[in-house]
C-alpha cells in the first residue's frame, strides 16, 4: 500500500508525484494507494478535484494500481464524494471512506 498525505491539491502537483512513483525502479506495480486528508490544512475544492481525478486515471495503468482510497475526516467532504462520484464515471476503484480500518480492509480486497 502505498499512503499519500500532505497538502497535495493542484493537478500539476500529483502529475509530479505520480509520475515520480512510476519513475521509481524500487515501485513494482500492483498497489494499492491511501490518500489519507484527515489532517490536511488546505482541503481542496471540488472542481480541483475534477482535474485531480483526471491525472489519477491518466497514471492508473502506468502504476498498475490495484484500488485507491480517500481517508476524510467524520462527516460530509463534497471533495471526497466528488472524487468518489467521478471514479465511478471512469470506472476507477477509488472509494472515500472516514475509517482507517474500513479504507485498509478494502483496499487489500477484491
Amino acid at each position: 500500500m502505498v499512503t499519500i498525505t500532505g497538502d497535495y491539491a493542484q493537478a500539476a502537483e500529483w502529475r509530479m508525484l505520480l509520475g515520480a512513483i512510476a519513475r521509481d525502479p524500487d515501485y513494482p506495480g500492483g498497489y494499492s494507494f491511501l490518500r489519507d486528508v484527515r489532517w490536511s490544512d488546505h482541503p481542496v475544492t471540488p472542481a480541483a478535484v475534477m482535474d485531480v481525478i483526471t491525472v489519477v486515471s491518466e497514471f492508473w495503468r502506468p502504476l498498475r494500481a490495484h484500488r485507491a482510497a480517500v481517508l476524510t475526516r467524520p462527516g460530509i467532504d463534497p471533495a471526497a464524494l466528488v472524487a468518489h462520484a467521478l471514479a465511478e464515471d471512469k470506472q476507477l476503484p477509488l472509494r472515500a471512506f472516514t475509517s482507517y480500518e474500513e479504507a485498509v480492509a478494502w483496499l487489500g480486497g477484491g
